[in-house]
Order: structure tokens, then C-alpha cells, then sequence
């Protein structure tokens, strides 16, 4: 039975457990920004048995002390999380030339690199504003020995090696040549112009092509219904006929263009019953064939 007042307490034990086991709600404690962490859970219908036996367990005695009423609690000191590595909410996903897995996950704010078997490898990264720390990380790129991250709620692009170690940055909020409104996805080509950098900008519905040290080339789209316009766009990626294709995520489509931002088609991607697949996100080609991940879309 839950105590008669549960429904008043039930948010400061979801809270206590949020703080001791951090693992599974993205994050070390203390140090994500609130703004990005308003969609974490915060109700106790979105926590498992499991999932509280499982912090429980990793405590010491007297890790928790006993207040009035019987059903308050309230945390008496810190405990470290184990060293229990997993993904948290991923967004992008890329591999390297050598076959290691690199995440972006926008729970953990991290970087976190796998093999193909799914053992840890490494990984690097915490919630900040500082060069190497993200918010909200999204879309990642290995391309020549360089790992490229786009940052959803930083506005910028973080480039590393292949070990984490930080090389350079560029970007910024806004509207401007080179500054973004929450940049999503990501994709590194080289032509024989050299090598080029695009990035879609979520709301600034819109993609900008820089040179790998971050100066812009060209840019196209605005926001509407129009062939040439996106709306919300996300995952990008060049194909093998050397076409760009992106989710427009409002618009529930694909659409694909020259890189020189010159429109070529568009296409509703579907369910197997036929229906509209909507909200896609994650776009990438395996051979010829272009996988596309979607939300809202289980059955």
C-alpha cells in the first residue's frame, strides 16, 4: 500500500532517487543545466522496480535518512555512481574507418566509443559550456581521423581526434553566417573542392556547408512549404550519387539536393501498412540503401 499522502510526497522520492542514481537520468548530479534537463523524468510512474531495487542496491548503509512523516525521506550525503557504462538517450551515431562505434549521447552529454560486439571502449565529455563539454549533444561525423558534434543546445561545432582530445570549435546562437538555433545533424564530405562540413539547423530551418576549420561556404533553405524550404530539419547525409538528402521533420519527408543547395526531389517514407512514417530523425545511407529512424511510429 502507498501511504495516504503519496501524492503529495512521491516527487521528493523520485528526486532523492534522481540524485543518488544519476546513471539512469542523464548525467552527473549537480552538473546539468536545468533548461536541458526539463524533459528527464520526474514522475514515479516512469521508474521501474527494477530500476530502484538497482540504485538501492549500490548504497551503503545509512545512505538515507529517516524523516517525519514516515513516507518523507530525504538524501544525508552523497554517494558516488558505480562505473556502470551505458548509453543515454543517443542521437547520432558513426563509424570510424578502423570499425569503433561512436554515440552521441544527449542524456549523458558525452561522447561514448564501442566496439562491435557493444563493449565500452571510451568516452569522453560532461553538461557544460566549456571546450570538450557539451549540452545536449546530437549529431556526430568521423571523417580523415576527426570526430564532428554538433551540439543542439551549445550552437556550435566541436571537433575532436579520435581519443577525445579537443582541436576546435565553431558557431554560436543566432541567425547570422556561421551561428545556429539548435544544429542537428552532420555530415563530412570530401569533392574536389576539398573537404565540406554540413550541418542542418534545426530552427533556423536551414543548411550551412563550411570548410573543416568552420568558414562557411554556402548556406540554403528557410522556413516554409516551398521545394527549396525545410522545416525542422534533422539527420543529413551524402549519398553514393553525390546528392545531399535530409529529414525535413515537420514536413514527414525526405528531400534531396545538389550541394550546391539547388532542389531535386522530395519523398514521404511510409510504414509497412502503407501509412505516413512521421517526425523522421536519424538519416544514413548502408551501400545504396538509405536507413531513416522515425518517431511516433511503433506500430
Amino acid at each position: 500500500m502507498k501511504p495516504a499522502n503519496w501524492g503529495n510526497s512521491h516527487h521528493s522520492f523520485v528526486m532523492a532517487i534522481r540524485n543518488l542514481c544519476p546513471t539512469n537520468f542523464g548525467g552527473l548530479p549537480g552538473t546539468s543545466p536545468f533548461t536541458a534537463r526539463m524533459m528527464k523524468t520526474t514522475h514515479i510512474h516512469h521508474l521501474t522496480l527494477a530500476t530502484i531495487l538497482a540504485c538501492l542496491a549500490v548504497l551503503p548503509p545509512g545512505s538515507f535518512a529517516q524523516g517525519m512523516p514516515q513516507d518523507h525521506w530525504y538524501p544525508e550525503k552523497t554517494v558516488n555512481r558505480p562505473d556502470m557504462p551505458g548509453i543515454l538517450a543517443p542521437r547520432g551515431i558513426a563509424v570510424s574507418e578502423n570499425g569503433e562505434i561512436f554515440v552521441a549521447e544527449n542524456g549523458n552529454d558525452r561522447i561514448s566509443v564501442w566496439d562491435a560486439n557493444g563493449t565500452f571502449l571510451r568516452g569522453w565529455g560532461s553538461a557544460g559550456t566549456n571546450d570538450g563539454q557539451f549540452i545536449d549533444p546530437h549529431g556526430v561525423a568521423v571523417f580523415e581521423g576527426e570526430v564532428y558534434i554538433t551540439e543542439n543546445n551549445n550552437h556550435r561545432i566541436q571537433v575532436f581526434d579520435l581519443n577525445g582530445t579537443f582541436l576546435r570549435k565553431w558557431g554560436g546562437y543566432g541567425t547570422a553566417d556561421g551561428q545556429f538555433k539548435n544544429p542537428w545533424g552532420i555530415a563530412v564530405d570530401l569533392d574536389a573542392n576539398g573537404t565540406q562540413v554540413y550541418v542542418t539547423d534545426f530552427n533556423g530551418h536551414r543548411v550551412q556547408v563550411f570548410d573543416e576549420n568552420g568558414t562557411l561556404i554556402r548556406k540554403w533553405g528557410s522556413y516554409g512549404g516551398g521545394d527549396n524550404q525545410l522545416s525542422s530539419p534533422t539527420g543529413i547525409a551524402i549519398g553514393p550519387d553525390g546528392l545531399v538528402y535530409l529529414n525535413s521533420r515537420n514536413h514527414h519527408k525526405v528531400k534531396v539536393f545538389q550541394k550546391n543547395g539547388n532542389y531535386v526531389r522530395s519523398f514521404i517514407t511510409t510504414k509497412d501498412n502503407g501509412a505516413t512514417a512521421f517526425y523522421p530523425y536519424g538519416l544514413s545511407f548502408v551501400g545504396n540503401r538509405l536507413a531513416i529512424s522515425h518517431v511516433y511510429n511503433s506500430d
